[in-house]
């Protein structure tokens, strides 16, 4: 047993955890004498996804992939 394993029950054990995720795109030159700007796309994003989450969006995959409308 970990110490992770005392401290939270592993059904409580997020499957994925992201912290400070970060992406940035260059973009292209506008001029010889100036740097490329960048596009912060994502900038200190931090996520989990827990199980129970998980197994609800695998339970119905269709929902997941498209939008839904009027709601």
């Amino acid at each position: 047993m970990t110490v992770l394993d005392q401290v939270l029950p592993s059904a409580e054990l997020p499957l994925l955890e992201v912290k400070d995720l970060a992406q940035r795109y260059t973009l292209p030159r506008e001029s010889m004498f100036k740097p490329a700007g960048q596009v912060h796309a994502l900038n200190g994003v931090t996520a989990q996804v827990m199980p129970a989450a998980a197994s609800a969006w695998s339970a119905n995959p269709d929902r997941a992939s498209r939008p839904s409308h009027g709601s």
